[in-house]
């Protein structure tokens, strides 16, 4: 896949930043003689990060790879700001994104690309293919009439593993400072953290749907495969349906299964949706990508595939 220019968007306080760093250093090499731009993405939030993409509107496009050395969550924003910033002009919303692998999870990038040390620069330009991929589209209305919409390109959660990110991420910035560097000790710790200590303090939560009141552990929405890291589920990003599974039971033992049964799912026709809706009624954790989003009590909560897709470099996906 050839590209005109590059523009790299690196978080310098991420997970893995130092082996971004060298993947960069390795496709500006690659790639010598065509405009190549570093920027560091900008504390505070969406509006400093969308003034940053607003300033080389005119480099975005279908020629231009973006390439995103950050967390899911950033890329989760880079995203949003692409898809839905009403200064960005058209062009720009067809830039390809190409995740490098950076911060604690790197869904997206498994998923697109697999393990990063079997997807080195010359093997995903040589090799690589631009998708189209529908994001979710979760809008939650608060009990105010207060109205905020997300964006999910992988998954959407609430409950347990909103709650698990939100502490994973708190844990792995202020403990852990030398298992960052570590890919496989990383994982581990994740697999622990996450599968350990916060399934027992996570709580569980009253939720209504068209079936009626009931209380659940977690309520997950997969666009995807989530379980990249460790094997894919048959859903691929590229398909415009999601994956919906509901864990009732706080029990390490019953979620394997589960797991297992979407795995198992081989043609969706249990768990496949285009839609879902459903109010709480506690106060809980949701995550959009691996981003913590605080939901109150009382918020109904609506989930659709985005009318409008976003592009990506993958070697693993074929276009629908």
């Amino acid at each position: 896949m050839t590209f005109r220019r590059y523009v790299v968007l690196r978080n310098p306080v991420s997970t893995g930043i130092h082996r971004a760093d060298r993947r960069i250093a390795a496709l500006q090499q690659l790639e010598a003689g065509r405009p190549f731009q570093v920027m560091n993405t900008l504390p505070g939030g969406r509006e400093p990060n969308a003034a940053l993409l607003r300033q080389c509107a005119n480099e975005l496009g279908k020629d231009t790879l973006l390439c995103v050395a950050a967390g899911d969550g950033t890329i989760n924003m880079v995203l949003d700001i692409l898809l839905r910033d009403p200064a960005l002009p058209d062009a720009a919303r067809d830039t390809p994104i190409l995740p490098l692998w950076c911060g604690n999870a790197n869904d997206l990038a498994y998923m697109l690309n697999g393990w990063p040390s079997l997807a080195s620069g010359r093997r995903l330009l040589r090799k690589g293919r631009v998708v189209s991929i529908y994001p979710l589209l979760c809008t939650m209305t608060a009990p105010d009439g207060t109205v905020r919409t997300h964006l999910a390109a992988s998954y959407a959660s609430f409950g347990w593993s909103a709650f698990s990110s939100r502490e994973l991420e708190r844990t792995m910035r202020s403990k852990h400072s030398l298992v960052h560097r570590i890919a496989i000790s990383r994982f581990g710790l994740e697999f622990i953290e996450v599968w350990g200590r916060h399934l027992l303090h996570a709580p569980r939560f009253t939720i209504s749907d068209a079936t009626g009141h009931k209380t659940i552990f977690e309520r997950l929405l997969i666009n995807g495969s989530r379980f990249a890291k460790i094997g894919a589920i048959p859903l691929r990003l590229t398909d415009r349906y999601f994956y919906r599974a509901t864990a009732e039971q706080k029990s390490l033992l019953m979620l394997l299964y589960h797991i297992a049964e979407v795995i198992n799912d081989r043609r969706g026709r249990r768990f496949a949706a285009t839609e879902d809706g459903f109010t709480v009624h506690n106060s809980i954790w949701a995550q959009f990508d691996g981003e913590p989003v605080k939901v109150a009590k009382g918020t109904r909560i609506s989930v659709s595939i985005a009318k409008r897709p976003f592009h990506a470099l993958t070697t693993r996906l074929r276009a629908p």
